[in-house]
């Protein structure tokens, strides 16, 4: 969604017919937001502390 919002706003006048549309600026439209957002997440994930399990496992004695 946000590439095809910044390929319209950096694009228009491609879209518009008034110039040619530069197919390496598109690619990089759609590319960049979803590195960043994949960066961001994946740094999320690696600087949060691991968490301990919820329950432990109980063995179970027969008696």
């Amino acid at each position: 969604m946000v590439g095809t919002l910044l390929v319209a706003i950096n694009q228009w006048e491609a879209l518009l017919g008034q110039a040619q549309l530069s197919l390496p600026k598109v690619f990089l439209t759609f590319l960049v937001p979803y590195l960043v957002s994949t960066y961001t997440s994946v740094s999320k994930d690696l600087q949060r502390p691991q968490q301990k399990p919820l329950h432990k496992s109980r063995s179970h004695t027969l008696s």
